[in-house]
């Protein structure tokens, strides 16, 4: 189990209406069914708020693997694991042995965190200089990882040093690219020389974030704010609204909006109209805008998407790639170049010709246009559209191969549907849903999806497939294994399974994966 401290929180993506939620480190998604109701009027609503959640939760699935800030997390996770792995497959098997031994009957955890500080408790074991520094590079590892997605934690335990920050990335972009898997006109200097990726993402000043008041803007709200955003397009343009009368239909919006914009998730649309100078009563006009600040923040210069320095600098700015800040300076030039009306935000061209103005306008660097970075799978990576692919125990290939593969497929959509990307909700109606309808219907046995998660918490309280069943048990294998990774690290006893429907929290499970971590450590050893 895993200490419940701030730094180790594993947060879900919640809808604000509920307690519906998309997990990215299990993909799965919980979509709760809505109580109804006898009276007309409150079925619609009920049906309009199952549906929304819908919309929300898909929309996380989209800024996990659509947007460069998604897949950089995403990234750092992958790191953070591989770090284990390659760490401890170096030290000597007796080693491992005993920190196996102490971490599953002993009650003591590999990486010890000091519930005050939140900081590690290094060993005093003897030699214990390796493995503090492994544990020194996983905590900074999770230390910028939470910083990014949700700078709150700062409050509770300080700012990483700016020098972290660029080991951590340089260490994401080492992972990404040895072995050739993912390719830059860069690669190789990541790979032979590491100091040197370092000074790209090293920032001499000190960190900034922003606030509203009392209220922080964090990155992960940024997310929750254009899922939420969604939502009310969706109700706006949808059926649901034209089985209501006008004013029945205008009550909720803006009943939804109001309780957007007082909470957490609204932070930021509080700050769009605030830099635009306008009440709250016109918020309804300004949500295509909002979604479209929103997905050029959360596309900054960073790995994967990004395996290189700036064009005419040495290293990125703060700035640059930290998505509250690329927000708040986007909402500085909407007064100038105006705002995005829905038919414009339906548009790809206009849309995508919008952000550029707007990145151009606010000095910032745009990850628009690029592509996402040439990858070679490995020699046993499956084919994901081949139906008849089969997904046996022994294959040697992760979840993250998965999430690559998807991440890739979704780029392909900034070149030809971008507002399914940046305002998903805004875009079910019309000639877009028509061109790719297929994305949205649900094609269960016959195809992997990568437009929606393939796992769900079912109703039934089980592991649910949107996917071929034989890829579905294996990713939920793969899944499960590398959460359990982290949980072997800063964990003692069984492994925390609580983010997986209640099948999948058994005995046979935790024997699995005790099973398989022990070996893949001690069996499988680096080679000298």
């Amino acid at each position: 189990m895993i200490p419940e401290v701030k730094i180790l929180k594993k947060y879900h993506y919640r809808s604000g209406a509920g307690e519906s939620s998309y997990n990215p480190r299990t993909l799965i998604t919980r979509i709760l069914a809505p109580k109804t109701h006898s009276e007309s009027s409150t079925i619609i609503e009920q049906s309009f708020e199952y549906n929304a959640t819908l919309i929300h939760e898909r929309v996380h699935w989209m800024q996990h693997h659509g947007t460069s800030f998604g897949a950089f997390l995403d990234a750092i996770r992958f790191s953070q694991g591989d770090t284990t792995v390659s760490w401890l497959r170096s030290m000597p098997a007796d080693r491992v042995q005993k920190l196996i031994k102490e971490r599953f009957f002993q009650g003591k955890p590999i990486l010890r965190i000091d519930r005050s500080s939140q900081q590690p408790i290094y060993g005093k074991e003897t030699e214990s200089d390796e493995l503090d520094l492994y544990r020194q590079i996983w905590f900074d590892h999770q230390w910028v990882h939470a910083t990014f997605e949700d700078s709150s934690i700062c409050d509770e335990i300080g700012v990483p040093p700016t020098q972290a920050i660029g080991e951590v990335i340089a260490d994401v972009m080492i992972d990404l690219c040895i072995n050739s898997r993912f390719k830059s006109t860069h690669s190789e200097t990541v790979c032979t020389n590491p100091i040197t990726p370092r000074k790209w993402y090293k920032f001499p000043d000190q960190l900034r974030f922003v606030r509203l008041g009392d209220s922080r803007l964090t990155s992960r709200m940024l997310m929750e704010a254009a899922a939420t955003i969604s939502e009310v397009q969706l109700f706006k343009n949808g059926a649901w609204s034209r089985a209501l009368d006008k004013k029945q239909s205008l009550h909720i919006i803006k009943k939804r909006l109001h309780s957007l914009l007082k909470g957490q998730y609204g932070v930021a649309l509080r700050i769009l109209l605030t830099h635009c100078e306008v009440n709250e009563s016109d918020i309804l006009d300004f949500l295509p805008t909002a979604s479209a600040l929103c997905f050029a923040a959360l596309n900054p210069p960073v790995p994967p998407y990004v395996i290189a320095p700036p064009p005419n600098a040495i290293a990125w700015q703060w700035a640059d790639i930290y998505p509250p800040i690329r927000f708040t300076r986007l909402c500085e030039v909407v007064r100038k170049i105006g705002i995005l009306n829905e038919i414009q935000a339906r548009d790809h061209f206009l849309l995508s010709n919008y952000i550029s103005k707007l990145c151009e306008v606010a000095n910032l660097p745009s990850t628009l246009d690029l592509n996402y970075p040439e990858f070679t799978p490995q020699s046993t990576t499956p084919d994901f559209t081949d139906r008849t692919c089969e997904y046996p125990d022994t294959l040697a290939l992760t979840h993250q191969d998965y999430n690559f593969w998807v991440q890739s497929q979704l780029s392909q959509l900034r070149r030809r549907a971008l507002p399914l990307l940046v305002s998903l909700g805004n875009c079910l109606s019309g000639d877009l849903l028509k061109e790719h309808m297929d994305l949205f219907l649900d094609q269960g046995d016959f195809f992997i999806p990568y437009a929606e998660s393939p796992l769900h918490w079912s109703q039934n309280e089980r592991i649910g497939f949107r996917c071929p069943s034989n890829f579905g048990n294996w990713l939920v294998r793969s899944v499960a294994m590398h959460d359990a990774l982290f949980d072997f690290v800063v964990g003692v006893g069984e492994f925390d399974l609580s983010d997986y429907p209640p099948d999948i929290q058994c005995e046979k499970m935790q024997e699995m994966l005790k099973t398989n971590i022990t070996n893949g450590l001690i069996n499988n050893r680096n080679s000298s």
